[in-house]
């Protein structure tokens, strides 16, 4: 059992937790824990790449029978080589709720390569960034904050935690405007002067 933070959970809450590196493995591998054996993992997150051969998940790899996970998410790549493979836990025999995968990065659905609606669901980068990503999130902002992108040094910023210091996982941007010549009677040129 291989985890960002905990390999094997045993009854425990793992909560307000976060993983940032490359968790790598065979069996039962996860961002966050890789077997949650009936404990719960609550309000965590993985950004880090998540890789193995079976029962691999960006949160968690094994989410056995009374196993929780809920309000956590992932937005590292996740890749193993057999089906029990998801962006947000491997393989699920327990309750999974409101957590989420970031789908531009990870391609295999949320759990065994399937989403669950209201239970955990992949969403785009730009959503998971956006301004409201706690509202779509349904996450507490007691416990969650979302920064503000940096326009200055353009980045935007994942939901981070509230108890941690200075948590602000980001995604770099690049900012780009085109211009469509509307009026078929005009040839524009580099240079023209342009009005709006």
């Amino acid at each position: 059992y291989i985890g960002g933070v905990c390999g094997e959970n045993n009854y425990a809450t793992l909560e307000g937790i976060c993983n940032t590196g490359a968790v790598n493995g065979d069996e039962y591998i996860g961002g966050v824990c890789g077997y949650n054996d009936e404990g719960s993992i609550e309000a965590s997150y993985n950004t880090g790449s998540v890789s193995g051969s079976y029962r691999v998940g960006g949160v968690c790899g094994y989410n056995n029978d009374y196993g929780r996970i809920k309000a956590s998410y992932s937005a590292g790549s996740v890749s193993g080589s057999s089906e029990y493979v998801g962006g947000v836990c491997g393989r699920n025999y327990g309750t999974i709720r409101d957590c989420y995968y970031n789908s531009d990065i990870c391609t295999v659905g949320a759990v065994k390569l399937e989403d669950v609606e209201g239970k955990a669901v992949g969403l785009t980068t730009l959503q998971m960034t956006a301004p409201d990503a706690l509202a779509t999130m349904k996450f507490s902002s007691e416990v969650w904050e979302k920064k503000p992108a940096d326009t200055q040094q353009m980045k935007a910023f994942y939901p981070g935690l509230t108890a941690i210091e200075d948590d602000e996982e980001y995604i770099s941007y690049e900012a780009e405007i085109a211009f469509k010549n509307t009026n078929t009677n005009t040839n524009l040129v580099y240079g023209d002067d342009l009005t709006f």
